[in-house]
C-alpha cells in the first residue's frame, strides 16, 4: 500500500514515505474550509453593505451639496452665515463618513483576498489526499462521491466524480 509523508513543493502534497493521512486530519481540513467559506461570505455581504452605505452617503452629499448651490445662485433669499456654515460643515463630515467606508471596504476586499486563496489551497490539498484516504478507509464509491459533492460545494476547480 502506497504510504506518504507530508512534504510541500507549491501546492502539492506528494507521496514519498510511511505515513499516510489520517482520516481525522482530512476532517480538520474540512473543517478549515467551511470555516474559510463562511468567512469569505460574510466579508462578501459586509462589501455588499459598505457599497450600500456608500452609495447613500454620496447621494445624500450630492443633493446637501446641490442644494447649497442652487440656494446660493437662486433669487431667494439669502442663507445666514451659520446655516451656510453648517452645511458646509455637515458636507465635511458625511465626506469623512464616505472615505472611511470606502477604506474599511477596501480593507474588507483585502482580507477577503487572501481567505479566498487560503480556500482555494486547503479545497486543493483535500483534492489531493482524498484518494489515498479513501484507498486507506477502504470507501465505496457512493462514499467517494459523497465526499467530492462535499467537495464541490466550495465551488473550487473541478473534479471528476469517479
Amino acid at each position: 500500500m502506497a504510504t506518504a509523508e507530508k512534504t510541500w513543493r507549491g501546492s502539492e502534497l506528494s507521496v514519498v514515505k510511511n505515513e499516510m493521512p489520517e482520516k481525522q486530519d482530512v476532517d480538520r481540513l474540512l473543517e478549515l474550509a467551511e470555516k474559510t467559506k463562511e468567512k469569505c461570505e460574510r466579508l462578501q455581504q459586509r462589501i455588499r453593505h459598505l457599497s450600500f452605505w456608500q452609495v447613500g452617503v454620496a447621494a445624500t452629499y450630492s443633493c446637501l451639496g446641490l442644494s447649497l448651490v442652487v440656494k446660493n445662485y437662486s433669487n431667494l433669499p439669502s442663507i445666514s452665515e451659520m446655516i451656510a456654515f453648517g452645511s458646509f460643515a455637515v458636507l465635511a463630515f458625511i465626506f469623512i463618513v464616505f472615505y472611511t467606508l470606502g477604506g474599511e471596504k477596501r480593507q474588507c476586499e483585502r482580507v477577503l483576498g487572501v481567505e479566498k486563496l487560503a480556500l482555494e489551497e486547503t479545497v486543493g490539498l483535500i483534492r489531493e489526499v482524498e484518494p489515498l484516504i479513501s484507498q486507506k478507509e477502504g470507501w465505496s464509491l457512493l462514499k467517494r462521491a459523497e465526499f467530492r459533492i462535499r467537495i464541490s460545494k466550495f465551488g473550487i476547480g473541478t473534479q471528476t466524480l469517479l
